[in-house]
């Protein structure tokens, strides 16, 4: 991280907010860091950051989305889930989040406590409620995976069963013809030919006869 951003673990990449600009030709970026409206550092789009400690990588490497978006001409928009889709946030709490440079609900739910004050009186239960929707939302998603994944396996089920109970159903069938072939032929047919090959074989040499 860079030495001089505050001092708390940005994990989610939506507390903190690339924004793109030119500035006296050149290309640069302003980190917005949910919670500081006081405290925006400008870096060059082209200006070298060490991720993990191991990599350099350009600022415009670190967040491709938010630079092909300026370079495109389009809207910057932040990672992370929209706040008009937090069903406990209205219109004008949402206006109030992003004066605080608070763009989504993951930037919400990982705000800094010392930004908190800045929400109003019911700061850290709009925390707690952005912390409990995402964790309710993630476990709705991975019960509709298990669920389509039970679904699935009972269609490979009803396949297979399908398959096997098949052949069993016709193998009386399917020994009888193979030994009429060979008692007009004198030979089994080769290979494992399907019932309908053994059908017309048997038909074919009846009519012959």
């Amino acid at each position: 991280m860079d030495p001089f951003l505050p001092k708390f673990d940005p994990s989610a990449q939506s507390v903190i907010v690339p924004f793109f600009f030119m500035h006296e030709g050149e290309e640069c970026v302003r980190v917005q860091i949910a919670g500081e409206t006081r405290f925006g550092p400008v870096f060059r789009a082209k200006d070298l950051w060490v991720r993990d400690g191991l990599e350099e990588i350009t600022y415009a490497m670190r967040w491709p989305d938010q630079y092909a978006q300026f370079k495109d001409g389009k809207s910057q928009t932040a990672d992370g889930t929209a706040l008009e889709e937090a069903p406990f946030l209205n219109p004008s709490r949402i206006s109030e989040l992003r004066m605080l440079k608070i763009y989504s609900v993951e930037a919400l739910a990982n705000l800094d406590d010392r930004n908190i004050p800045k929400l109003g009186g019911k700061g850290y239960e709009l925390k707690s409620l952005a912390q409990q929707y995402l964790q309710k939302r993630q476990e709705t998603g991975a019960n509709d995976k298990v669920v389509e994944m039970q679904r699935e396996l009972a269609e490979l089920r009803a396949m297979l069963s399908a398959q096997i109970v098949q052949p069993v159903s016709n193998e009386g069938e399917y020994t009888r013809l193979r030994e009429d072939i060979k008692a007009k032929t004198g030979k089994y047919p080769v290979g494992n030919p399907s019932l309908e090959t053994l059908q017309r074989i048997s038909s074919e040499l009846t009519e012959a006869a």
